[in-house]
């Protein structure tokens, strides 16, 4: 085979390797939550386990010494312990984690954490501690702010924060020059977090909203409260004005390798306005719940009613009103 020919073939086998590298930490975060459970991993599988999970995650430590255990750890998926038994279901307030930092250093190949439902309050100290962390998820920890030195984490590719009460991020993580998401649905920005213009590496950036799950109507917050998820805190919504930030969205679009950043719309109007106005296809928005569906059975129910639209500048939200 010609040299020049096996030149190419290099080079597409090398892009190809990079590409799948850059969504690896999004896709191993997702895959570490359906990882074995902690308990049933049998002492001859200690050294072998790579990936596990633990649901009702009762210590107020993390590391624990059955995670210490498994001393070639790579991702770990931990949810606290948000309900008991007592005759009945009962839900228990989210337990406050503290990070052993000392003990972390004794899992050199972790690369993956995925802490949810617990109170981290303003965030755990010492994660930046493992140099070999890719991928963060801090998925409703009550989170109010991230800790100053999440500048550390150099390696860090994927960092998601859904469904806690951040309204700005600290001007050091303009620093993560490997990071390639960040996931922010779900808190409480009213104005675009600029702080991310220093990521020259950022691919994709998650400021929208859920509608359908979680108690959220309509871009609403609500304390939610049912049979499969019980929570004491409010869960909020991000106001951002899309209109008012035209010139920091532009800023933000202008990153060179950047290929989304999702919002969130009230109405088919108003996104059609943001993309007419922006004029850039890397502005997606979520659908909102008055758009219609072209699905077969929507036409037979008729158009849904438009959602309430809500001020974006209010002051007068759960999260605010709760102190948030």
């Amino acid at each position: 085979m010609p040299m020049r020919l096996w030149a190419v073939l290099l080079l597409v086998c090398c892009c190809t390797h990079l590409f799948a590298q850059d969504k690896s930490a999004e896709k191993a975060l997702r895959k570490t939550r359906k990882a074995k459970a902690i308990e049933q991993v049998k002492p001859r599988e200690w050294e072998q386990v790579r990936a596990v999970s633990c649901y009702q995650y009762a210590d107020s430590v993390f590391p624990n010494e059955a995670l210490l255990r498994l001393k070639n750890l790579e991702s770990v998926h931990l949810w606290g312990r948000t309900w008991k038994r007592e005759g009945k279901t009962v839900s228990v307030p989210p337990i406050r984690l503290r990070i052993d930092t000392v003990a972390l250093r004794r899992l050199p190949h972790l690369k993956y954490v995925s802490l949810n439902s617990f109170d981290l309050g303003e965030a755990p100290q010492g994660l930046s501690c493992i140099d070999s962390l890719e991928g963060l998820d801090l998925d409703v920890c009550g989170l109010v702010k991230l800790p100053p030195d999440i500048r550390r984490m150099h390696r860090l590719r994927a960092l998601s924060l859904r469904l806690n009460f951040l309204h700005s991020l600290p001007a050091d993580i303009g620093e993560l020059d490997s990071l390639r998401s960040i996931d922010l649905n779900n808190n409480h920005f009213r104005e675009v977090p600029m702080q991310l213009v220093g990521c020259a590496a950022l691919e994709r950036i998650y400021l929208s909203n859920d509608e359908t799950g979680h108690g959220m109507r309509h871009g609403y917050e609500k304390e939610y409260s049912g049979p499969a998820f019980d929570w004491p805190f409010p869960f909020c919504a991000n106001h951002i004005d899309w209109y008012t930030q035209q010139e920091q969205l532009r800023r933000l679009l202008a990153l060179p390798k950047l290929k989304l950043i999702r919002l969130h719309a009230r109405g088919c109007e108003e996104q059609k306005a943001a993309l007419g106005y922006l004029g850039s296809k890397q502005l997606r928005f979520r659908k909102p719940m008055g758009c219609p569906d072209r699905g077969l059975s929507r036409l037979f129910e008729g158009p849904r009613e438009p959602p309430f639209p809500y001020d974006p500048k209010q002051k007068d939200c759960t999260c605010a009103r709760l102190g948030y």
